[in-house]
C-alpha cells in the first residue's frame, strides 16, 4: 500500500472529519454505526442499522440509486443539528461546512446492497461496513482515492456463498452541516 501524490486526490471543501478509525471501531460504538451512518458522520443512540429516509420517516422503497439518494436527502433536517444533502461532483468543493460521500450498488446476486464512502480531510476515502471495522482501504487493500474507480469487489459474504460486488455506481453527494 502506497499513498499516493496529493495532486491525485480529489479536491476537498475543509469540513471533511480526520480519519479515525480507532473512535468508529471502538466496541461502545462499533455497532452504533453502519457505512451510511459512517458515511453522515453520526453515531446512533443504539445498535441499529441506520437506513436512508428513516430519520424522516421516509425511508427508500427501492434498490435504486435515485430512491436512497432522494431518502437520504431527507433525512438531512435530522442528522446531527442539519445537514443539507445534494447531488454533487468529484471535483466539488463547496463550503468549509462540507464533505463528500459516494453511493454504490450491489443488484448482481442474491444479496442485494447498497454501500456509502465518505472523503476524509486527508484526502482519502473510507468507509465502513455494516456492523464491522472503518477502514480506508479498499477490496485490494489499497488506500481509497476515488470510490468510482476503487475495487469495490468484497467477494464472498456469507455461507450462502452470495457476494458482495459494488459494481453498480450511484453517485456523489454533498454533505453540508449546519
Amino acid at each position: 500500500m502506497d499513498r499516493v501524490f496529493v495532486s491525485a486526490l480529489l479536491p476537498k471543501s475543509g469540513g471533511e472529519a480526520v480519519y479515525n478509525p480507532s473512535y468508529w471501531n471502538d466496541s461502545s460504538r462499533i455497532r452504533k454505526a453502519n457505512c451510511y451512518a459512517y458515511a453522515m458522520d453520526v453515531i446512533c443512540a443504539n445498535e441499529i442499522k441506520l437506513q436512508p429516509g428513516s430519520l424522516a420517516g421516509a425511508t427508500y422503497k427501492k434498490l435504486t440509486a435515485a430512491s436512497i439518494i432522494a431518502a437520504a436527502k431527507k433525512d438531512g433536517p435530522y442528522l446531527g443539528n442539519g445537514r443539507t444533502i445534494r447531488n454533487s461532483s468529484k471535483n466539488d468543493t463547496s463550503t468549509s461546512k462540507s464533505y463528500k460521500v459516494a453511493l454504490v450498488l450491489d443488484t448482481s446476486g442474491n444479496l442485494t446492497d447498497y454501500h456509502w464512502y465518505t472523503q476524509n480531510s486527508n484526502g482519502y476515502w473510507s468507509h465502513k461496513q455494516g456492523w464491522g471495522s472503518a477502514t480506508n482501504l479498499d477490496a485490494s487493500g489499497n488506500y481509497i482515492i476515488d470510490p468510482r474507480t476503487c475495487n469495490r469487489n468484497y467477494g464472498y459474504f456469507s455461507d450462502a456463498h452470495d457476494t458482495l460486488n459494488y459494481s453498480k455506481w450511484g453517485g456523489y453527494l454533498m454533505v453540508t452541516r449546519k
